[in-house]
């Protein structure tokens, strides 16, 4: 009722089940629609919607393998204006995770879910850390941030900063000197 009544120019979706109902009845009242596809493996909505989608933005190569490729627009991935420039929030940032601005910092992501091989990684990498000083800011997704944060205790790490999930991702890049 709200896409008839509102009758938009265009319909985007980004994957998620939200999506699909959205981008359906978009084609269904001849709207164009467009995808857009963060992940370098797209989920199971995108997949279904990219066959009828008019044009399909992309952050990754080669994603003809799961999309058409005449409706492939390679943009890259949408950016916030915060994280644009954080060359001053850098102290900011480590105040807000309470890490040592005299140390390197690791920023590890695996997406809002985490990604499993990533944390099972860095889960083994994590006395490595300890033993050499290196702090991390690591996003673990919701389904793997209790063994992590289990492991983190066992081995007493108190620069080592555990989340399902980072709210304030300008401050995250703004104290990592490299991102995982």
């Amino acid at each position: 009722k709200i896409i008839k009544d509102f009758r938009p120019d265009v319909a985007v979706g980004v994957g998620g089940y939200a999506s699909g109902p959205t981008l359906k009845t978009a084609e269904k009242l001849n709207i164009p629609t467009v995808l857009q596809e963060q992940n370098s493996y797209p989920g199971i909505t995108n997949k279904l919607l990219a066959k009828k989608a008019n044009i399909i933005c992309v952050a990754y190569d080669n994603m003809e393998r799961f999309f058409p490729k005449d409706k492939i627009l390679l943009t890259g991935n949408p950016v916030r204006q915060d994280i644009l420039n954080l060359s001053h929030k850098r102290n900011e940032a480590l105040a807000y995770f309470n890490l040592k601005n005299e140390l390197q910092t690791v920023l590890v992501i695996g997406g809002s879910l985490g990604a499993r091989t990533i944390n099972q990684v860095i889960e083994k990498m994590l006395p490595y850390f300890k033993e050499n000083n290196i702090q991390l800011i690591w996003q673990t997704g919701k389904y793997y941030a209790e063994k992590a944060k289990q492991a983190v205790n066992e081995i007493n790490a108190e620069t080592i900063i555990t989340m399902p999930f980072i709210s304030r991702m300008d401050y995250a890049y703004a104290a990592a000197n490299i991102v995982i």
